[in-house]
């Protein structure tokens, strides 16, 4: 292997799909002859002009079309077989595993002599997978290391050439070379969703060739390489999970906090490792998911004396439903023990999502309705999590006497009802005008209750899972509206809310500047793995 790609193995294995690009550079300087020496006791294969081809090859390769090889084609049995022939092994995609023949789990069929004969394959065939939904998989070489008592489907195409012009191992490595899987795929032809290759495809794919002993050398430098890639995948596959064990013990630990003082002791310890720890996004996504857990358990802030008890906040909502004298909604002031999700500090209390906001579904989108004035509106695919993606914006017509209804104003927030139910944001544009569609709900906190607070309380429950217990229907999954009101969340005090909110903002801020960092760094890493593969094939 080139001594640049040796000398910075460690970066380039460490790249983003690292050791995939490994293997894929390690094909391509095989069939560019870079991959081992040349040896100039090697009888040289006849030459023809490099015009026209890929690249240009070392003095004793030549470049050929596969139909110059002699190559003796053979499609694959149909036959449902003869009830009075031999049973015989029928290779399917199945049987196809990693690139190799796999013959832990075959099937038989009965065929008589002839058929098994035409179809049987030997040391040094070619299965090239003829036809498959996935682009991927069609057009593969598998080459028979021996003779194989068994005979093939017809997914597949035999390729039969002579030995002592190719060696069907080192044209399976060509064939998954970067520069003749392009070619191949180039030649499929889809319908119905099928992608197939024929024998004329086959025939005309262009092929590397070297001498004979410089083949043998290849394959043995290839399979030497690729078992490494395989030993660095492993150590990768190992640390990582090492790694994700660590990660989730100390967040355990932060998790099992006894209260506010007990989360910053413990919150020390894992900052002091914080290089250590969050070294990948999904580990600063899973610090983030425990803060917010930890926020709504009230274990994140300490308890202020002064602060009102949220029970105070139920008695102001009570006092706002008998104004409006809803008793649909005084109904759900009451929040049953067995409800109770988890023990709680002694001035918060359980209530129902219905009780502390006034909530609603968006309008019904009526294309042909020609009454009103087009006006912008929210769909479930412009609110992500905790922002709106406003770069595709509708309009639908809203007649006067429905602005009101369906106007969202700043510190409104927006539940999605499908697609992704419980997905939120908190809308903080007051000089923006815009509606919103059924797809998602609004909801205006009541009594002084803060959005961002229940943003944070909807977000842990979505992420975790435990929200999906409300959802209906069995594949397109639904967050009604009936469930949204019926939705317990643990209520703090107002002042408590917002201490809440202001410590979540500044360790969200903290995790987005690590993953920021994460990202620029995998990005470097990428660009100079990148670089590296570049001058190695040049």
């Amino acid at each position: 292997m080139s001594r640049l790609v040796t000398d910075h193995l460690p970066l380039l294995a460490g790249a983003l799909n690292g050791v995939k690009k490994l293997r894929e550079l390690i094909l391509e300087l095989a069939v560019r002859g870079k991959l081992v020496a040349q040896d100039s006791g090697d009888a040289a294969v006849n030459s023809d002009s490099e015009d026209g081809w890929p690249f240009l090859l070392p003095s004793a390769w030549r470049w050929c079309s596969l139909r110059d090889l002699q190559p003796d084609f053979q499609n694959g049995a149909s036959s449902r077989g003869d009830p009075d022939g031999d049973s015989i092994v029928v290779l399917r995609l199945a049987d196809i595993k990693a690139g190799e023949i796999d013959l832990t789990n075959v099937r038989n069929l009965n065929l008589n002599a002839s058929a098994v004969e035409k179809y049987r394959l030997n040391a040094n065939d070619i299965l090239v997978i003829r036809v498959n939904g996935s682009a991927d998989l069609v057009g593969r070489f598998i080459s028979c290391q021996e003779d194989i008592d068994a005979i093939y489907c017809d997914h597949f195409i035999r390729l039969r050439l002579p030995r002592h012009l190719i060696n069907a191992r080192y044209l399976q490595i060509a064939s998954n070379s970067k520069t003749i899987r392009s070619r191949i795929q180039d030649l499929f032809v889809t319908t119905a969703g099928q992608k197939t290759v024929n024998q004329g495809h086959i025939g005309s794919l262009p092929i590397p060739l070297p001498p004979s002993a410089e083949q043998n050398r290849i394959i043995a430098k290839v399979d030497e390489l690729m078992a490494l890639c395989d030993r660095l995948e492993t150590r990768q596959s190992d640390a990582q999970a090492a790694h994700a064990r660590l990660v989730d013990e100390l967040l355990g630990r932060l998790l099992q906090a006894r209260d506010a003082e007990d989360f910053a002791e413990c919150w020390g310890r894992v900052k002091e490792n914080f290089d250590v720890l969050f070294t990948t996004e999904q580990s600063v996504d899973a610090l983030k998911l425990a803060v917010m857990r930890i926020a709504v358990s009230g274990k994140l802030v300490a308890q202020h004396n002064c602060d009102k008890p949220a029970g105070t906040i139920i008695s102001e909502l009570a006092k706002h439903w008998e104004q409006k004298r809803n008793s649909r909604k005084a109904s759900l002031s009451e929040v049953p023990v067995v409800e109770h999700k988890h023990p709680l500090p002694e001035s918060w209390v359980w209530a129902r999502f219905g009780y502390v906001a006034e909530t609603r579904l968006g309008k019904m989108l009526d294309a042909a309705k020609n009454k009103g004035m087009p006006k912008p509106y929210l769909r479930n695919t412009n609110v992500q999590w905790a922002r709106f993606d406003l770069s595709d914006l509708k309009e639908m017509r809203l007649e006067q006497d429905e602005l009101q209804e369906y106007s969202v104003k700043a510190g409104d927030l927006l539940i999605c009802e499908g697609g992704e139910p419980g997905r939120c944001a908190i809308w903080r544009e007051s000089d923006r005008e815009i509606y919103f569609q059924k797809a998602l709900h609004r909801a205006r906190p009541l009594c002084g209750i803060s959005s961002d607070y229940l943003q944070i309380f909807l977000t842990v429950d979505s992420l975790s899972g435990s929200l999906s217990a409300l959802f209906t229907g069995a594949t397109i999954k639904h967050f009604t509206g009936e469930k949204l009101e019926q939705y317990v969340i643990a209520l703090p005090s107002i002042g408590e809310q917002n201490r809440i909110v202001a410590k979540v903002d500044e360790l969200m801020a903290l995790c987005d500047r690590v993953k920021v960092k994460l990202v620029r760094a995998q990005a470097l890493n990428e660009r100079l793995a990148g670089t590296l593969v570049e001058r190695a094939v040049l």
